[in-house]
């Protein structure tokens, strides 16, 4: 249980306060964008909004993952009505750089990099896969006009997500 104990304080919410009066949650986004970090967003957001959080922020440190869970963490982020931010702690790449742009604001720490995102085929062995030409055209193209359609509050952002 000792050694479970840093494992469970990293994955989840944590509510800080700032002092004036403000409170805000901040939900570690690591490793891979996949399911069971959908359920982690989900209480978090949940937490903030029980919590009447002034602002949500994600600390986030990801190579990226799938695009669904993106999807479904993206809408879980939708719910709540307070301010959303983004901390880029080391690198937000793929499915990262699509959750990123969907809070209001990104802050980057220095040395960290967003960007790189584009739909790809994982095979049943972990593998990429090389698409059927269709295939990834009608893929990059539902992406990309999917992806124009989140960052609605940043004209910026949404120039920088047609790129």
């Amino acid at each position: 249980m000792v050694a479970l104990l840093p494992f469970a304080l990293i994955l989840s919410a944590a509510p800080l306060e700032t002092g004036k009066g403000s409170t805000v949650y901040v939900i570690p986004i690591r490793e891979e964008i996949a399911t069971p970090l959908t359920y982690l967003v989900r209480r978090g957001v949940k937490q903030a909004i029980e919590a009447k959080a002034d602002l949500l922020v994600l600390d986030m440190d990801t190579n990226g993952g799938r695009l669904d869970s993106t999807q479904e963490i993206i809408s879980s982020l939708n719910q709540f009505k307070g301010e959303t931010a983004t901390y880029v702690n080391q690198k937000a790449f793929s499915a990262g750089a699509f959750i990123a742009v969907s809070t209001r604001k990104i802050f980057m720490a220095p040395q960290s990099v967003i960007g790189a995102a584009a739909p790809i085929l994982m095979s049943p062995g972990g593998g990429i896969e090389k698409m059927p030409d269709t295939v990834e055209a009608k893929t990059s193209s539902a992406v990309q006009h999917w992806s124009a359609r989140v960052p609605k509050r940043m004209a910026i952002t949404r120039r920088w997500s047609r790129q």
